[in-house]
Order: structure tokens, then sequence, then C-alpha cells
């Protein structure tokens, strides 16, 4: 990997072999269950109906069609994740965060860390996720754009670094990065 004119590497961010499960997992997976049995429900055809068409449709459409977006969005999610976390490498250096897939030594994207707002999630084993945002141009704080996403996350983060061991300590020594980055400009 080869790093910018007087960049250095820090430390390569380590992740566990786990499955990525999100705190949100454990609130999405049973609304989006409610959700897919209360259409199955509602859309079933009645058993009066002349109309054959009308069940064809039901069990050849929109049966496979509410099971396929059910699975997307509550196993599809974490396999999601499982796959980006065993083939992606992240790395520290001095000027930004680096995203690095396994199988080639192509650079996916990384973050310049002057203009990221960070956070991190940790479970009850010290490991845990860090999300990535990129400050927006708009006259926006830091604390503001975190605010106003508080909440359900029925949808995924795209840079997220999952399943960080000792996640507190790898999100200190990132802000520590970024703050000495900052003072020596």
């Amino acid at each position: 990997m080869k790093l910018r004119e007087g960049e250095v590497l820090v430390q390569e961010i380590r992740h566990t072999k786990e499955i990525p499960f999100r705190l949100e997992d454990l609130f999405t997976i049973p609304i989006f269950t409610i959700n897919f049995i209360i259409l199955i429900i509602l859309l079933k055809p009645s058993e009066d109906s002349e109309i054959n068409n009308h069940k064809e449709l039901y069990y050849y459409i929109i049966v496979p069609i509410l099971i396929s977006f059910y699975l997307f969005l509550t196993i599809g999610r974490i396999s999601i994740r499982l796959f980006k976390t065993k083939s992606t490498k992240f790395f520290l250096t001095n000027q930004r965060i680096i995203f690095r897939d396994l199988n080639s030594e192509i650079i996916n994207e990384s973050f310049k860390l002057e203009n990221l707002i960070l956070n991190y999630k940790e479970k009850a084993n010290d490991s845990g996720y860090i999300i990535i945002k990129k400050q927006e141009e708009i006259a926006k704080s830091e604390e503001t754009s975190f605010i106003s996403q508080r909440g359900i996350n029925f949808f995924e983060e795209k840079n997220v670094i999952y399943n960080i061991a000792n996640v507190k300590s790898v999100f200190n020594l990132i802000i520590a990065t970024k703050n000495e980055l900052t003072k020596n400009k």
C-alpha cells in the first residue's frame, strides 16, 4: 500500500470474525417480521373469490416478492455487514482512514481525518463499530448532525468499521490523531 508524502501508518484497525450484529437488529427484525405477517394476511385472496388469476398472482408473484424483501431487510443486512468485515482491511494513518480490499491492493475509499464526524457504538464485550460520516459543507455542527439521527436506523450506514475489538481505545486513538492533525495545521 502506497502512502502519500508525509503520511505515516499509525495502526491497522483489527476486527474480529464475529457476525456483526447491531443493537438495532433486536428492534428491526421483529418490526419487519410483524409487517411481513400483516402484509401476507391483508393481501391474501378471499376463499369465495371466483377469479383464479388473483390467487395465482398472490402465490406466484406477491408472496415471493414479500419473502425476498423480508429476507433482504433482515438476514441480508447482516450478511452484507459480514461480507464487508471479512473482505476489507482498515488502516489509520496520520492523515486519513483507509479502507482496502483484501483481494487486491486497491484502496476502496479513504477519508481525510480533518473532514470526518465520528461516532462509535460499543457492545458488552468491549467490541463494537465506528461510524464514519463526512462533514457536510452546509453550516452544521458536529453535535446537531448526530442529534438529528437518533432513533432506530432501519437501513445501513455506508462507511462503518464493524467488529472492532476494544472499540473505545481505537476510537480515542482516531480522535487523538485527528486532534494532532488539526493542531499542526
